[in-house]
């Protein structure tokens, strides 16, 4: 599954829970950047805060494992 920067996802599990293929809320996260070298990429919550959303880093291998893309809050696939 391929990712790009500016594309909004739903995350499965954080990364540090047990991931059972349900989705954790229905939160959407934009990924800001992806590096494929290192295999890290880093997300914030979309849409963001009035006064911005945090961005965290999330192992790559992770997030193409437990997550559905999708744009502009339409989710592809399911």
């Amino acid at each position: 599954m391929d990712f790009h920067q500016g594309d909004c996802i739903r995350l499965a599990a954080p990364p540090s829970a047990d991931t059972s293929g349900s989705p954790v809320d229905n939160q959407l996260y934009q990924v800001i950047s992806i590096d494929p070298d290192g295999g890290r990429c880093w997300l914030r919550r979309w849409p963001m805060a009035p006064k911005g959303s945090p961005v965290f880093e999330l192992d790559l291998q992770h997030l193409q494992a437990s997550t559905a893309p999708s744009r502009f809050g339409a989710t592809w696939g399911t």
